[in-house]
């Protein structure tokens, strides 16, 4: 409010926030994937467990970012709380009715846990990608007579290419790198629309019906494109995880 009050540009302040941010979660995951990686002792490589942990800090920190826009000061830090008991305990993939073979069987749950789970994508590649890593005695790796083997009883990768799923190697499964970055990207996008929404009396700006009646041409497309581009990213990422056709 008072970068706003004082003729900073919201836009430019916002973004500035986000890039820095992005830096920062990004160092700080990679020591905590190295961290996990070291004491894990995992059979897939380091680039596998690295990059959900960078995808995930991603996330997090979008949403980290979207929630004190428009909830009052006092009471963020309650929203958030109960935002990371409701999203990453119960959309995670591995609590019911919300685990993954419910998440792929019903395309509501998997739009909630898509949309609102921050570590949906994150829990599904650490795990396939150490099964992945495993021989074939092992039920996951291998072809089997009738066409499935323990991904498909647990109800893990199920989507993507069943070929890659099951053949062994250390490299990982990566399905989950593009929704992960529409997913945090939509938060962002979503949050920089919010910020010229919400709160206007205290950034001593009039509504924002008004300041797009007056302003200029450019102030218009701006706008437009920005929903536009929010839109845009939750149907890509609906549409890659197949909740829409």
């Amino acid at each position: 409010f008072r970068e706003a009050a004082s003729g900073y540009s919201v836009t430019a302040y916002y973004i500035a926030i986000n890039i820095w941010s992005t830096f920062e979660v990004t160092a700080k995951m990679l020591l905590i994937g190295t961290s996990y990686y070291t004491l894990r002792n995992s059979a897939a490589s380091c680039g596998a467990t690295l990059i959900p942990f960078v995808l995930m800090g991603w996330i997090s920190s979008g949403w980290g970012l979207f929630f004190p826009i428009f909830s009052p000061p006092n009471h963020a830090n309650i929203v958030t709380g109960v935002f990371v008991t409701f999203g990453c305990l119960l959309l995670s993939g591995s609590t019911a009715p919300f685990n993954y073979p419910g998440i792929y069987d019903s395309e509501f749950k998997g739009f909630l846990a898509d949309s609102f789970g921050p570590l949906r994508f994150f829990i599904e590649a650490i795990v396939v990608s150490e099964y992945m890593s495993t021989p074939a005695q092992y039920g996951f790796t291998g072809q089997y007579p009738h066409g499935s083997n323990l991904f498909d009883i647990s109800g893990l990768a199920q989507l993507g290419d069943a070929k890659t799923r099951t053949s062994q190697s250390t490299r990982g499964w990566h399905w989950g790198i593009w929704p992960s970055i529409c997913h945090g990207l939509a938060i962002r996008v979503l949050s920089l629309i919010l910020i010229h929404l919400c709160n206007r009396p205290q950034q001593v700006k009039k509504p924002i019906w008004d300041e797009i009646k007056r302003g200029s041409v450019v102030v218009r497309v701006q706008f437009c494109f920005t929903i536009a581009l929010f839109i845009c990213l939750v149907f890509f990422n609906l549409h890659h995880s197949q909740v829409i056709g």
